[in-house]
């Protein structure tokens, strides 16, 4: 479901960032700046979400919903003020 859904949300954002970089050839420099921005904004926001989202679910997954809790120290030594017991 996964490749599923990252070729979908692949195909959705590639055009959306290739229609804002086609803007980048205005002339009017406020449009092509704007372009330009907008574009590499939806390409991060594809790799963010394709890789931060499941890793934050399977982290929240695994460790914060008492599953495994005696695995859950290896998160409470890397701050002092973590606890995933509570």
């Amino acid at each position: 479901a996964y490749s599923r859904a990252m070729k979908a949300v692949f195909n959705t954002s590639w055009t959306t960032a290739m229609a804002f970089f086609a803007t980048a050839v205005s002339p009017i420099m406020p449009i092509s700046t704007f372009g330009i921005y907008a574009a590499l904004c939806i390409i991060m926001n594809y790799l963010f979400v394709m890789t931060l989202t499941p890793a934050t679910i399977i982290i929240q997954e695994y460790y914060l919903q008492g599953e495994l809790k005696e695995d859950a120290t290896v998160l409470s030594t890397c701050c002092c003020c973590f606890d995933p017991f509570s």
